[in-house]
């Protein structure tokens, strides 16, 4: 999504290539003219691409560390395996990182 009266019409310039999303995210909301903290949409719009990116990278590491060593792009198409890895909990322990999950909330007790 574009916010052209955020940006001014012109692409975001990364000084560093290796800077995370969230740090340039923190950035543009600690910035002086306050311009990105005041847009409620600009505000929504970065904190579900954080969960989202948050989640992509968590469900990666579970599927690493899965007990059967070599998992394909089938065995995830396959509905019974994913049920069998949600019976085994391991999507359960991948969200204790986000907020308002049920295992970060479990966590929070």
């Amino acid at each position: 999504k574009a916010f052209p009266d955020l940006f001014g019409g012109q692409p975001r310039t990364n000084k560093s290539p290796l800077k995370n999303y969230s740090k340039v995210v923190r950035s543009e909301l600690l910035n002086v003219d306050r311009r990105f903290a005041s847009d409620s949409s600009n505000l929504f719009f970065k904190c579900k691409v954080l969960v989202q990116k948050l989640i992509a990278s968590k469900v990666q590491i579970v599927l690493r560390k899965n007990k059967k060593r070599n998992t394909t792009a089938n065995d995830v198409a396959n509905p019974a395996v994913l049920n069998k890895m949600i019976d085994n909990d391991q999507g359960y322990r991948m969200l204790h990182n986000v907020q308002n999950s049920p295992s970060y909330l479990a966590a929070m007790r």
